[in-house]
């Protein structure tokens, strides 16, 4: 097992090395300036325009607040709350069709009702489920382990789209309504 991922890290880095070394170039260095030393070398330009798509974001769902935009609504819309001149920065050739940022994504497109329901609504109900069960000592670190994973999925979704995965979402799901069952029961 360890030959065999030696294998494939020299292979990667071998037939990547080039792409491998322009992710790390500095291409703003005034977008850097304010991270921390380790950090500084790292291309944040892919990344450099999340911020005005989250701003838009928050505007769309100013103007949509209840409902929503619907469903791929933050994609149709994303042009009228970018100024023009931002648009080939900001919207880019290959657009933007997500905010990268779950929480945003699902407020902007299902508003305070469908966020609400499905974002807040569904995991409370599992996690007062969670806390009403009674745990087994001997389940405490699969208890453990597993919040940590859903807790790292939740962090991940703050900069990215995991829950927009239908495997991600009902893995989470399934873990999350599982747990009662898995770490609590009866006696040992």
């Amino acid at each position: 097992t360890v030959a065999l991922i030696m294998a494939t890290v020299m292979i990667v880095v071998g037939l990547g090395e080039k792409d491998i070394r322009q992710e790390f170039e500095v291409r703003d260095p005034a977008q850097v300036a304010f991270l921390p030393r380790f950090l500084q070398r790292v291309n944040l330009h892919p990344h450099h325009s999340r911020y005005d798509l989250a701003e838009a974001s928050i505007r769309m769902w100013q103007d949509h607040r209840w409902f929503g935009t619907g469903c791929w609504g933050f994609r149709h819309l994303l042009a009228f709350y970018v100024p023009e001149h931002e648009w080939p920065r900001v919207i880019g050739p290959s657009g933007r069709a997500n905010v990268h940022n779950d929480v945003l994504q699902f407020l902007t497109e299902f508003g305070l009702i469908g966020f609400g329901l499905g974002m807040v609504g569904v995991p409370a109900a599992m996690l007062a489920s969670l806390l009403k069960s009674r745990m087994r000592p001997s389940r405490a670190l699969l208890r453990s382990f597993a919040l940590l994973a859903l807790g790292i999925a939740l962090v991940f979704a703050l900069f990215d789209l995991p829950f927009r995965c239908p495997a991600i979402l009902y893995a989470w799901c399934a873990i999350f309504a599982g747990l009662p069952k898995l770490t609590g029961g009866g006696k040992e």
